[in-house]
């Protein structure tokens, strides 16, 4: 599995590639999330660029559940259900106690454990985020806005 960093994808795609497809079948909001121009994205201070992840980019958007297992989130998830992108940079990667002590499992409704990664915002500033955080202070596409994570 490539990655250490997720590049966002609803950046980076201006709707002129042959991810259009892609796009439309995987996210629940199509190509309504992408963000076309730097000159769309309204809170670039809380708008991701890229963050510690599992794959090369996601596709996150604030309906998304996450992932079943903190441990290993890409286990089972190279198919998940469309709309639930943001497992690829909701890992344990910062703070935590080393990752033999990460748990292994979790559902949509308990906080997730100490421990974050690492944004690069839109405006060039660098932060940590703990993971519970990922949903409700960033603007991830260009129409979800920050929510409390489902099922919390």
């Amino acid at each position: 599995m490539p990655g250490s960093y997720a590049l966002n994808g609803w950046l980076y795609n201006d709707n002129n590639t042959t991810a259009d497809g892609y796009i439309s079948a995987q996210t629940t909001i199509g190509l309504a999330g992408l963000y076309k121009s730097q000159n769309n994205i309204r809170f670039p201070s809380a708008t991701p660029m890229f963050g510690d992840g599992v794959f090369v980019d996601t596709w996150a958007d604030a309906n998304d559940t996450g992932p079943t297992s903190l441990y290993d989130p890409c286990k089972g998830n190279m198919t998940a259900a469309p709309g639930t992108h943001i497992w690829r940079v909701c890992v344990l990667r910062h703070g935590g106690n080393g990752p033999a002590s990460a748990p292994r499992t979790t559902t949509a409704t308990a906080p997730y454990p100490n421990g974050g990664i690492n944004l690069g915002l839109s405006d060039g500033h660098v932060e940590y985020s703990k993971l519970d955080n990922l949903w409700s202070q960033y603007y991830w596409n260009a129409v979800t806005t920050p929510k409390k994570r489902p099922g919390t």
